[in-house]
């Protein structure tokens, strides 16, 4: 099955006009018609929970808070989305108060046309019609469309099944907003043979590919370009890496330059790889990032790395800091459920709640559930340090 990031990336070119990704994450709005309706001039309706964080804030950053309207829970799951808007009319199945006040300040009468039945299949007025004509914006001559879906190829080997390293990484791949498909997968044939199994990662943004590809090189997959040599660039400002360099692990690592494959030195956690010239040749260097100096040159990109990450760590936590109880990285239904309802208990005698959080809130996408129990008034006091500062600035300015 073709990924739906690819078929987009076929839209823009067939058609040529940009064509944005935005990916539903909540299986009850299983097509963009279920929960979002573009209208004339550009104001847009939308359910935002049916998206995931870097949809909702590419929506929000294309149109104007005046011209958007999140509708509530009630309208989306009645679909009030699912609507057809035809001259100054809006006809849908449900409109709840909120929504109907903003569709007359905007200049529409709501028309409700009771769709229970259609509703329980699945769709509402929208798939209900059919439109006869839909013209294509035209583009000038001369001007190629914006293409922002890109995709790379990783591999990875190992005891996949037996570690549960391939679902590891799928999902790794899926979580971490992407799609993937698996070009090839060969399982070993015996209990002390490797699989091993070649995937197709799409991103809808290169921001998030790298991102998601550089997960996936910690877990002990390699990218298919790393036949090629790692990209190094040169520092420009003593203390300042390149804007895309690589961050190491705690596992040994080898970086391909001129055709071979080099052991970095000195090899720790959070460090720059430097290149060096040396009496048999280049050597890599893991080098803390205060300790660069103009005219180093560093690897950049994850092309051209390969880490040797131990199996037993694949199948456990891979590092020692998000191994407690509370880590996403754990099934914590039963935790959670039992921390909402006491969250729930305190509130209602008027207690407060502090809560505590590291940077692993950012990374799991926790920040607007957060921000929402705030909202809400369940928690009164937020304690931590920079790094959730620094990791929640970078994930609103850049996704």
């Amino acid at each position: 099955m073709r990924s739906s990031l690819l078929v987009c990336r076929d839209l823009s070119e067939i058609l040529g006009v940009e064509v944005i990704p935005l990916r539903l994450v909540d299986e009850r709005f299983y097509h963009l018609d279920t929960c979002f309706c573009p209208l004339p001039g550009g104001k847009v309706i939308y359910y935002p929970e049916a998206f995931d964080q870097e949809s909702v804030q590419t929506i929000r950053r294309r149109v104007k808070p005046e011209e958007l309207f999140e509708a509530g829970t009630e309208d989306a799951l009645s679909f009030a989305c699912n609507a057809i808007v035809t001259g100054d009319a809006y006809i849908t199945n449900f409109a709840g108060h909120a929504l109907r006040e903003r569709l007359a300040r905007w200049g529409y009468e709501v028309i409700l046309c009771p769709l229970d039945q259609f509703v329980l299949a699945g769709g509402s007025a929208k798939c209900l019609a059919l439109g006869l004509h839909a013209p294509l914006p035209s583009r000038p001559a001369g001007i190629s469309p914006e293409i922002g879906v890109c995709q790379r190829t990783i591999e990875i080997e190992g005891q996949l099944l037996d570690t549960d390293l391939m679902t590891d990484v799928l999902d790794c791949i899926t979580e971490g907003g992407c799609s993937f498909e698996i070009d090839q997968f060969q399982a070993g044939l015996r209990h002390d043979q490797k699989s091993r199994a070649r995937i197709r990662v799409v991103a809808p943004t290169a921001a998030r590919l790298e991102t998601v590809a550089g997960r996936l090189i910690q877990m002990g997959a390699r990218a298919t370009e790393s036949e090629a040599d790692a990209r190094i660039e040169e520092v420009r400002r003593d203390g300042v890496a390149p804007s895309d360099f690589y961050s190491t692990t705690i596992f040994p690592t080898d970086v391909r330059i001129d055709g071979h494959w080099v052991r970095a030195l000195g090899q720790r956690m959070d460090t720059v790889l430097v290149v060096h010239d040396g009496a048999g040749g280049p050597e890599v260097q893991c080098t803390l990032m205060r300790d660069l100096r103009a005219g180093d040159r560093v690897v950049s990109g994850v092309e051209g790395i390969r880490i040797s990450a131990p199996a037993a760590s694949r199948s456990a936590e891979m590092f020692g800091f998000m191994s407690s109880g509370v880590s996403s990285e754990r099934r914590v239904e039963v935790a959670v459920e039992a921390t909402a309802w006491e969250m729930k208990r305190i509130r209602e005698r008027g207690g407060k709640i502090v809560v505590v959080a590291g940077p692993v809130l950012i990374h799991t996408g926790g920040g607007p559930y957060l921000a929402r129990l705030i909202r809400l008034g369940y928690v009164q006091v937020l304690l931590g340090g920079n790094a959730i500062a620094v990791h929640d600035i970078e994930q609103a300015l850049f996704g």
